[in-house]
């Protein structure tokens, strides 16, 4: 967490949507959407007290006091960016407390219905500690909102990081111009993934130009969460969906509730590879990853590339193919192709050829990393 918030102290920045990165209607009907998809309205929030841990610049906040009339909301956050942010969006809003706190040292003096964690956890080092820290703060028939990461949706971002670092070495781009440069570059790929998401230079600073948060080799998923989870914690609903319940209620097992969803994940994560494409065939590729994400890790920004691994990650994104193409109707999906194409840059890399900045199939390769989950503490 440290190197984290170290990062955002050195730019004086937080790159996370901002109150006028969007209009406001857009920004409202995505909130909309993000809670009805985890099982939420407006009337689970009136009157609620509320406590959101690493709360950005604030946009969630202005969102539920404007449209879900919630009692009050307190936001902890020890990044000075994030506090100057927090101030300047929500000082005109009653019923708001900013508290400057290192969430591992903040001690609650009562607890709350909803707890909210979003895209944060895994800037922490320590996320059993985390996970703790947050049911501890939440009422019985409490509920928790988290975001969580995916191993299988995060390889096009990894690919991508890897992409970036072959361009700057080749284009010989110098540090005052890499943010310029990789956001041209990327330009093209936010464009396809969303025209609503955020601007394309703060994805480039928050997942290629910080880039010890990438170049992890393990995060957060769900078999990670559900064996940190105690037994009175348990999911309620979780988005994207992927959990098939078929069970009548009067023979549903509340205690096995979780290792269900673990179940259903398991054989659901294929499809957290691409969020356009559907995988027919069974595949298991988490080895795979977890050798490729290995080497990934030696790659570092601030060194020339190693031809070595980079080969090494070549011949594991080799394996990943063949096990995708195990069917002939899926060898020209898109993921198949973005694959190719990527080995293929690291093949001309390899041999010293110019690398072209336009992809064609890797610009529409985006995997599903953000994993929303709904928690109930009963």
């Amino acid at each position: 967490m440290s190197n984290h918030l170290n990062f955002y102290k050195k730019i004086n920045n937080i790159p996370t949507v901002n109150l006028n990165d969007v209009k406001k209607k857009i920004l409202f009907s995505q909130r909309d959407n993000f809670y009805f998809n985890i099982g939420l309205t407006k009337e689970s929030f009136v009157g609620r007290k509320i406590l959101e841990f690493c709360p950005g610049t604030g946009y969630n906040a202005y969102y539920l006091i404007k449209k879900f009339k919630i009692k009050k909301i307190r936001l902890v956050d020890n990044n000075i960016s994030s506090i100057k942010f927090l101030k300047k969006n929500l000082s005109k809003l009653k019923n708001v407390n900013i508290l400057t706190k290192d969430l591992n040292k903040f001690k609650p003096d009562e607890k709350y219905d909803f707890v909210i964690m979003e895209n944060a956890i895994d800037n922490f080092s320590n996320e059993k500690s985390v996970i703790e820290k947050i049911t501890s703060c939440t009422k019985k028939d409490g509920f928790i909102i988290l975001t969580i990461g995916d191993k299988y949706g995060i390889l096009s971002m990894k690919l991508r990081f890897i992409f970036s670092l072959i361009l700057l070495e080749q284009k010989k781009i110098s540090n005052q111009k890499k943010i310029n440069f990789l956001t041209n570059v990327f330009n093209s790929h936010l464009k396809y993934l969303s025209n609503n998401t955020r601007k394309t230079k703060k994805w480039v600073l928050d997942n290629m130009i910080n880039s010890d948060f990438i170049r992890k080799k393990n995060y957060l998923d769900y078999p990670s969460l559900i064996n940190m989870l105690n037994n009175n914690v348990l999911i309620q609903n979780v988005s994207p969906q992927f959990n098939k319940n078929f069970i009548w209620y009067k023979n549903f097992k509340m205690d096995e509730n979780n290792r269900l969803y673990l179940k259903n994940y398991l054989n659901e994560r294929k499809n957290f590879l691409d969020f356009e494409t559907s995988f027919t065939s069974e595949f298991n590729i988490e080895k795979n990853l977890n050798s490729l994400y290995n080497q990934i890790y030696k790659l570092s920004p601030t060194k020339k590339l190693n031809i070595k691994v980079l080969l090494s990650i070549k011949k594991e994104i080799f394996k990943i193919i063949k096990k995708l193409e195990n069917k002939k109707k899926q060898n020209r999906n898109k993921v198949i192709l973005a694959l190719k194409e990527f080995n293929n840059i690291l093949e001309d890399f390899n041999k010293k050829k110019i690398i072209k900045i336009k992809t064609k199939y890797l610009k529409k390769f985006w995997g599903v990393y953000s994993q929303n989950i709904l928690l109930y503490k009963r």
